[in-house]
């Protein structure tokens, strides 16, 4: 167990090392595999769901109009997630961009003026 946990962290720091050369922290497979393969994991959920939620109330701050009403933070992952599934090409990117491109999509998220 230790080492399959190992292994995950692992994998984790490789994929995110070429978006964070660029000046972000996480890329697309970061966060897909946080989100998608790691479902039993409560440490990667939470990174999951907290890189999400931020990164959509980040864009709300900025001025974003989205249709949240009702929108939970599951919701918003399952959006991103399916973002990531239909758009594989997006992952190697930081992934903030592919949320705000989910949420755009998924929220009718409108950029500001």
């Amino acid at each position: 167990m230790k080492r399959e946990i190992f292994i995950g962290f692992l994998m984790l720091a490789v994929a995110g090392a070429d978006a964070h050369a660029q000046g972000f922290f996480d890329d697309g497979d970061m966060l897909y595999y946080a989100c998608r393969e790691r479902k039993d994991d409560p440490f990667a959920q939470g990174a999951c769901l907290g890189t999400v939620s931020g990164a959509l109330d980040m864009m709300r701050a900025l001025g974003y109009d989205c249709k949240v009403k009702g929108v939970t933070r599951a919701q918003a992952k399952d959006a991103v997630v399916k973002y990531l599934e239909d758009h594989p090409e997006k992952r190697a990117g930081p992934a903030v961009l592919s949320i705000i491109e989910a949420m755009q999509a998924a929220l009718d998220c409108k950029a500001p003026a």
